[in-house]
C-alpha cells in the first residue's frame, strides 16, 4: 500500500514537472523579453502539445520583437524629426526681426530671441527663469513712473493686451527704447493658459518723428494764433506753402486779388491755380517757376515782371517775393508775398507815352 502511494506520488510529480516546466520557461523568457532582450527563445523539441505551445510562444515573441524593432525605428526617426523641428524653430525665433520673449504660467522667461537680447540688455542664458517684469523693464515716457507690466493681467485673464502709448523700455545700462508691443496667451490642449508670448519692436525713431511733427504743429498753431490777425489785415497777398508746393495758408487779400475764396485755395498747388502761364499765355513749366526754385535751391526769389492768373481767367502784373520757412535748420516751406502792380504799370506806361 505504501509502495503504491509512493509510486503514485512520483508519477504525479513527474507529470506536473513535464507540464509546468515549459510554462515556467515561458514566464522567465517573457520577463527577459520585457527588458528588451528579444533573442531568448524556448528550446523544446517535441511534437506534442508542449512542443506546439512552445512553438507558438516563440512565434509570438518573434512577432513582438519585429513590432518592437519597427516601433523603435519610428520613435528614433520621429525623435530626430522633432529635434530638427525644434532646432529650426529655435533658429527662426532667434532670427525674427522683432523682439520676442515667452514666459511660463508663473511669468518667468523661457525664451528670449536675439533682438530681445539687444533691446532688454539681457542674454537668453541670463534671462531664463527670471521674472519677465525684471527683464522687460518699462516706464512711462513722460512721467517716468513704472508702467504696469500687462503680462500679469494677460496671464490672469487670458486675453491679449497692448502696452499704453509712450512706454519706454530701459536696459540694465540705462539705454532707453521707445517700443510698441503686444502680448498673447499660450494655451494648452485643454484651453488653459500655460504661458505668454511678447512681441515688441523699437519705434524710437518713429516716436521721435511723431513728436517733432506734433511739436511743429503746436508751434505752427501758436504762431498762427499770434500772427493770424496781422496776416489777415495785411494789404499784400500772403500765401504759405509746404515743400510740395501746396497751400497751407492764404490771407484774405491774396484770395480777393486772385478771385477765390480762401477755402478754395487751401491744400491746392499754387502753380496750377494762378501761376500756370506766361503773360502771353504760353505754359509756364513748374520746374522753371521761381517759387518752386526757392524751395529747391534754398534761395530767396524776387520777381517783378510776371503775372498771376485770376479764377476768371484774367491776369494782372505782380511783384512778389518767395521767402523760405525753416524748422530746426531745415527748409519746410515758403511764404510768398505779392502785390498787384496794375496801377503802377499804368502809371509807368503813361509816363513813357508822354
Amino acid at each position: 500500500m505504501v509502495v503504491t502511494g509512493t509510486v503514485l506520488g512520483l508519477a504525479v510529480w513527474w507529470v506536473a514537472r513535464k507540464i509546468t516546466r515549459p510554462v515556467v520557461a515561458m514566464t522567465q523568457i517573457a520577463k527577459v523579453n520585457a527588458q528588451g532582450q528579444w533573442q531568448q527563445r524556448i528550446h523544446l523539441d517535441r511534437s506534442d502539445e508542449r512542443g506546439t505551445l512552445a512553438g507558438a510562444f516563440n512565434t509570438m515573441v518573434g512577432e513582438l520583437e519585429q513590432s518592437y524593432r519597427t516601433l523603435e525605428l519610428k520613435v528614433t526617426q520621429r525623435t530626430a524629426e522633432l529635434a530638427d523641428e525644434k532646432q529650426r524653430l529655435r533658429v527662426t525665433l532667434r532670427s525674427i526681426g522683432d523682439g520676442m520673449s515667452a514666459c511660463d504660467s508663473a511669468g518667468n522667461v523661457v525664451i528670449l530671441n536675439t533682438v530681445a537680447d539687444r533691446l532688454t540688455g539681457w542674454t537668453q542664458a541670463a534671462a531664463l527663469g527670471e521674472p519677465l517684469r525684471e527683464v522687460f523693464h518699462i516706464v512711462h515716457a513722460q512721467t517716468r513712473a513704472a508702467a504696469v507690466n500687462p503680462v500679469e493681467q494677460m496671464l490672469r485673464e487670458g486675453v491679449c493686451v497692448e502696452l499704453a502709448n509712450h512706454s519706454v523700455l530701459i536696459d540694465p545700462d540705462g539705454q532707453e527704447y521707445q517700443i510698441a508691443d503686444s502680448y498673447a496667451p499660450i494655451l494648452g490642449p485643454d484651453g488653459q493658459t500655460i504661458g505668454a508670448v511678447l512681441v515688441f519692436r523699437d519705434v524710437s525713431e518713429e516716436y521721435r518723428q511723431r513728436e517733432l511733427l506734433r511739436q511743429g504743429e503746436e508751434r505752427y498753431r501758436l504762431l498762427s494764433q499770434q500772427n493770424m490777425a496781422i496776416l489777415n489785415s495785411a494789404a499784400e497777398g500772403i500765401i504759405g506753402l509746404y515743400l510740395q508746393g501746396r497751400n497751407v495758408f492764404v490771407n484774405p487779400a491774396a484770395a480777393a486779388m486772385l478771385g477765390y475764396e480762401v477755402s478754395e485755395m487751401i491744400g491746392h498747388g499754387n502753380h496750377d491755380l494762378f501761376h500756370h502761364s506766361h503773360p502771353d499765355g504760353r505754359p509756364y513749366p513748374q520746374a522753371e517757376c521761381p517759387i518752386y526754385l526757392a524751395l529747391k535751391d534754398g534761395q530767396v526769389q524776387r520777381q517783378s515782371d510776371e503775372v498771376f492768373w485770376r479764377k476768371d481767367g484774367s491776369c494782372f502784373p505782380v511783384v512778389y517775393v518767395s521767402n523760405l520757412v525753416y524748422e530746426q535748420g531745415k527748409i519746410t516751406g515758403a511764404m510768398v508775398t505779392f502785390l498787384d502792380i496794375t496801377e503802377r504799370k499804368l502809371a509807368e506806361e503813361t509816363l513813357r507815352v508822354n
